[in-house]
């Protein structure tokens, strides 16, 4: 068969075997690093500066360059485990870009206590290299409404104040009432209010409490960000008020702009609420450029993102060990999350053990979700008298008919003009996005 280009039609020939086979080739690549005693700088080719994780095109050209904390100098650094040049460029290839810079402490150093004696003679800790000493300036800075308190041993440490080497810091970052923190960082590494830190250099300690603080979210076991579903701003003030979203127990909420853009996304009709559930990542694009708001929902997908969204919050948790469904795969992306629905009765299936997950989704089937969802969560109407007044009501089917009008009552799903919900139409990717939005206002208004 010969070559086609992307989105071009073909005929299928009936007298032959018709195969079609595509190849991808890597385009872009993300560049990251780490490093304890010193930062590192990426930049490109005319000086644009490069993020910790960004993506760049393959055949880039970058310019590393390494620089040591006080009292620190570097021992190796290396790209993707070769070493950087005296230039300090590198060319991107089709494997991710890895930068590692290894700083060694160069300060003042004692000798250690001397140990028992040793086949060589008497040895200190660590083969006889002794241990660090020293005193250290502690720079504590503080942008916006908040205060950052240092201590130790009990005592408050403040800006300039000079500590022993080996001295534990306790830092915690409180924003004032209304506000939120937006980045902590020692010696520019992000850092978690309430931690201890060894001073091993002298620290500089930044608060920032200011500025766009971006949406809510934590670090998982795995010190991924976890955005949080369940965040919206209802009073519209600009600032994460308590009680404007739900976070798990017992993790630490941080702030990060994470605004994410789409080539077929502006000037659609939905372009706000994709833009909402895309920054908290309850719904990701098709690609890392198109989202595909025209684009049809299936039920598998539908039962992701009311999975997805409630996870981020709470967690889900799933107890029984037995499929409900028989057509469904459980390896694929919606697996997990329907079982977890099966076992909260938000979905029920066809019967005889059919879901139909790429059966594309109604509107009548995702408002009966949404009603079940809200049961669950024990967020619905305690008295509610919604009448449906859709004029295609007697189309909508008798199990669909609660769930119609409890998302008619809270404002979640509207008619499609002329009065008229079209029960049995199937649902877009930018309504999806539309009303998941709508669900999380009235959950947290």
């Amino acid at each position: 068969m010969s070559a086609l280009s992307s989105y071009i039609s073909y005929t299928v020939n009936a007298e032959k075997s018709n195969h079609i086979e595509c190849a991808f080739a890597v385009a872009e690549v993300p560049v990251s690093w780490n490093s304890t005693g010193g930062t590192i700088s990426v930049t490109l080719a005319d000086g644009t500066a490069v993020s910790n994780g960004q993506y760049v095109p393959v055949g880039t050209t970058l310019i590393v360059k390494a620089v040591p904390n006080t009292d620190y100098s570097l021992k190796t650094f290396t790209v993707t485990g070769t070493a950087v040049g005296s230039d300090g460029t590198c060319t991107v290839g089709t494997e991710p870009v890895v930068i590692t810079a290894e700083f060694e402490y160069t300060g003042e150093v004692t000798p250690g206590p001397e140990g028992p004696p040793g086949p060589e003679g008497p040895q200190g800790p660590a083969g006889g290299s002794g241990s660090i000493s020293g005193e250290f300036t502690v720079a504590i800075t503080v942008t916006g409404n908040g205060t950052l308190q240092v201590t130790a041993n009990g005592k408050e440490i403040s800006n300039g104040d000079v500590v022993k080497a080996g001295t534990t810091l306790v830092i915690t970052a409180e924003p004032a009432e209304g506000e939120q923190l937006a980045a902590l960082t020692v010696n520019g590494v992000a850092f978690t209010s309430g931690s201890k830190y060894e001073v091993y250099a002298n620290t500089d300690i930044v608060a920032d409490f200011g500025g766009e603080a971006g949406y809510p979210y934590y670090l998982d076991a795995s010190g991924n960000q976890v955005f949080i579903g369940f965040a919206y701003d209802v009073n519209d003030n600009g600032k994460w008020d308590e009680g404007e979203y739900i976070a798990p127990e017992g993790v630490d909420v941080l702030f990060t702009p994470n605004h994410k853009t789409f080539d077929d996304v502006p000037g659609h009709w939905s372009e706000g609420n994709i833009d909402f559930v895309s920054d908290r990542e309850i719904l990701i694009g098709i690609t890392d450029v198109l989202f595909d708001p025209n684009g049809k929902v299936t039920r598998g997908m539908f039962a992701t993102v009311v999975g997805r969204l409630y996870e981020r919050s709470f967690g889900i948790q799933i107890t029984d060990e037995v499929h409900d469904f028989d057509d469904c795969n459980y390896d694929a992306f919606y697996g997990k999350y329907v079982d977890w629905a099966a076992e909260n009765g938000i979905v029920a299936g066809y019967g005889n053990g059919k879901f139909g997950p790429d059966d594309l989704i109604t509107r009548e089937q995702m408002a009966t979700m949404l009603y079940r969802f809200a049961a669950m969560m024990d967020v619905l109407p305690q008295q509610s008298d919604a009448t449906l007044s859709f004029a295609d009501s007697t189309h909508i089917s008798d199990w669909a008919k609660d769930g119609v009008a409890y998302c008619q009552s809270e404002g979640l799903m509207q008619g499609i003009g002329a009065n008229v919900f079209a029960p049995q139409n199937t649902a877009t990717r930018g309504e999806m996005a539309a009303v998941i939005r709508s669900f999380i206002k009235a959950v947290l208004d």
